[in-house]
């Protein structure tokens, strides 16, 4: 009961620390895709968007329904990435 306690403060601290930076999950994964862009357009390192990624997927860890959308916006970004490649 005490670690269910706990674990929810911190989870509570981690949200309200997070919103102080005011970006949506549509932003975050907008910068990630634009960051792909990059990486194809040799402009933009690879390893500063697995940065991103992580940083996205840690932020939403504790959220079923983003983890989701977030899974879906990023196969979005790459099919368009794709077909934008080709």
């Amino acid at each position: 009961m005490i670690k269910a306690f706990r674990l929810l403060i911190v989870a509570l601290v981690f949200l309200a620390t997070q919103s102080c930076e005011n970006k949506t999950l549509d932003q975050e994964i907008k910068e990630y895709c634009d960051c792909q862009k990059g990486v194809l357009d040799r402009v933009r390192d690879f390893n500063e968007c697995q940065e991103m990624a992580i940083e996205i997927s840690d932020k939403y860890q504790f959220d079923p329904i983003a983890a989701e959308e977030i899974s879906e916006k990023i196969k979005n970004c790459s099919e368009m990435l794709n077909e934008q490649n080709d």
